[in-house]
């Protein structure tokens, strides 16, 4: 939505300029994207199918409705990042992809905060809804699993249950080639 002035927001000029770089037919065939017969691709990002369809500049699920402008910057950047290079074969934390370092607060308030206080509260569930998104639990920490949050994105996501002496911690580690996407 245009700011005051006509002028436009953040997200929708990152959106613009994502559109006005998409070209549709050099996404990887490996990025995980499938061509659709009406046009565009379909990628699943964390379980989910979304169609991208370049011609009419819009994203919409399986249920037809579309994502926030977040996740859809998200999803462009991936189809122009994912070059289908392979994965970096180690993990690394998120202040070690290039240029994320400025992001560590604001991502640890939105992504790693909020999940810890889930599985603080409703571990179970939370984990239920990893697995239903093809979440693989792994041994290691309090509980652990990977999941993929694109075709070339797996991510490890890390939860330590506090006690009385130390309070409960969370961390998402990426494979280190998502610095190449």
């Amino acid at each position: 939505m245009p700011e005051s002035g006509g002028k436009k927001a953040g997200y929708e000029i990152a959106l613009d300029r994502a559109w006005a770089e998409l070209e549709i037919d050099a996404v990887s065939p490996t990025a995980g994207a499938k061509p659709c017969p009406a046009g565009g691709v379909s990628l699943e990002y964390f379980g989910r199918e979304y169609r991208v369809d370049p011609a009419n500049q819009s994203i919409r699920g399986k249920d037809g409705n579309e994502p926030p402008n977040t996740r859809k910057i998200l999803i462009l950047h991936y189809l122009l990042g994912a070059t289908g290079a392979p994965p970096g074969g180690h993990d690394i934390g998120f202040a070690q992809i290039p240029g994320a370092a400025g992001y560590l607060r604001p991502f640890s308030g939105r992504v790693i905060l909020p999940l810890v206080g889930m599985l603080d509260r409703e571990p179970e569930q939370t984990a239920a809804a990893f697995a239903a998104m093809g979440g693989e639990r792994l041994d290691f920490a309090t509980w652990c699993c990977t999941v993929r949050a694109f075709a070339l994105i797996p991510l490890k996501i890390i939860y330590w249950q506090g006690n009385e002496e130390m309070a409960s911690g969370g961390q998402i580690v990426f494979d280190a080639g998502i610095g190449k996407i």
